[in-house]
């Protein structure tokens, strides 16, 4: 009965701040960048979410207590053999941070990756086309961080280390690529993910690791989902993962305290933490915006 209190009261301020999108004052012009996308597909998405979402802000609270658990050799042991299975080349290991993500479907686990990591698992994968509409829910709902940068770098940097460097430092401003491994039936499957700020909205964007010798794929094109991981279960990782992360925030965020500031030069877009507060700002020119990179470097 509880849950059910929480999820009505979620959904109706998820429908009540559709309008309010502004509040972390940043730009985000999806209609813009995709002409064909229309706001009334948010209701629907946000039926097929919410519940989702939160989730991941329950399990925030659950898995914080256990966080120290989440970084141990059988992530370091899991990575380390799947470097040796799709990419078979020579790498050194490391510690990685993980959290486990379960649907009614399947059991995931989330593992962080660094860029040498990254880069070797990357070279043999099959892009999956980003469902940009629930992309579009998530920067329209104001009870998440996902709208904003600031608070979504500092939540992903406090849980699962510093931002890696595959981004185009014009365009973005951080990368946090991640491994998702788990099973179905008797079969082990493993994808990337990867947590991108681009131009003026964070993508995450979802590829399958296949064998270095496999050929029975174009490696070229965009692929729809796979059956062993459909498009319902990628909504649901990454409603799961905004859920978690925007817990995870509200139990840091008074706590914090590092100045720092980011640029995404290629849109006019400044955010950071400074005197206390997490600000996300877009400048209508250029001179505005490099008046106030100077303003905050002063």
């Amino acid at each position: 009965m509880l849950i059910r209190l929480i999820y009505s009261i979620i959904l109706i301020q998820c429908r009540l701040n559709d309008v309010k999108h502004d509040r972390f004052n940043i730009f985000i012009p999806y209609n813009n960048v995709y002409p064909n996308f229309q706001l009334k597909t948010l209701g629907y998405c946000m039926k097929k979410a919410t519940i989702q979402v939160l989730s991941g802000l329950i399990s925030a609270t659950t898995q914080l207590s256990n966080m120290n658990t989440n970084i141990n050799n059988e992530n370091t042991d899991l990575v380390f053999s799947l470097i040796k299975k799709f990419s078979q080349k020579d790498y050194t290991q490391i510690k990685n941070v993980s959290i486990d993500i379960k649907s009614n479907e399947a059991s995931y686990k989330l593992i962080r990756l660094n860029d040498e990591q990254y880069s070797l698992l990357s070279q043999n994968t099959l892009q999956i086309d980003t469902d940009y509409d629930q992309l579009l829910y998530l920067n329209a709902d104001s009870t998440l961080i996902y709208p904003s940068f600031s608070r979504m770098y500092v939540s992903l940097k406090s849980f699962f280390g510093e931002s890696g460097r595959f981004y185009d430092d014009w365009k973005g401003s951080f990368s946090f690529p991640f491994v998702i491994n788990f099973q179905k039936g008797e079969e082990e499957f493993s994808y990337l993910l990867n947590i991108s700020s681009m131009r003026s909205c964070i993508e995450c964007r979802i590829s399958k690791l296949i064998l270095a010798d496999d050929v029975s794929f174009d490696r070229g094109l965009s692929h729809n989902p796979f059956n062993e991981l459909p498009r319902q279960e990628i909504k649901f990782i990454i409603n799961y993962l905004a859920g978690f992360l925007t817990g995870y925030f509200k139990s840091i965020a008074h706590s914090y305290g590092e100045r720092f500031f980011k640029v995404v030069g290629s849109n006019h877009i400044l955010y950071g933490f400074n005197e206390g507060r997490f600000f996300d700002n877009y400048y209508e020119t250029q001179e505005e915006f490099y008046a106030a990179i100077e303003e905050l470097k002063s």
